[in-house]
């Protein structure tokens, strides 16, 4: 893939989670211009990025790369999958409360 195409990955990642380049630069700990950066193709994120890309999107890196992202096919509604990314880019604080909201046990 060229770094056109692993910006428009990333750009549909990103609106995927319904997140603006600054939330989710946060979430990936680099500056909302080094996103723009990626998504216009100027230049490519690390691997390592890419695999937290990839692990945000509940996805394998190899996946991220090739399959779809939008689309889950399992059954999970919009809505739903919408709260399942929310909940995995959230602190881990967070995290925890909500499994106790929930009630939900390892």
């Amino acid at each position: 893939m060229d770094k056109i195409s692993i910006g428009k990955r990333i750009v549909e990642a990103r609106e995927m989670l319904g997140l603006t380049q600054t939330e989710f630069g946060k979430i990936l700990g680099v500056a909302k211009q080094t996103l723009a950066n990626w998504e216009h193709g100027r230049s490519l994120p690390d691997v390592i990025i890419l695999a937290q890309i990839a692990a945000v999107c509940g996805m394998k890196i190899d996946d991220f790369l090739k399959s779809p992202i939008t689309g889950n096919g399992n059954g999970i509604t919009d809505r739903e999958q919408r709260i399942i990314k929310k909940l995995r880019i959230s602190k881990p604080s967070t995290q925890q409360a909500i499994e106790i909201l929930l009630e939900i046990k390892n």
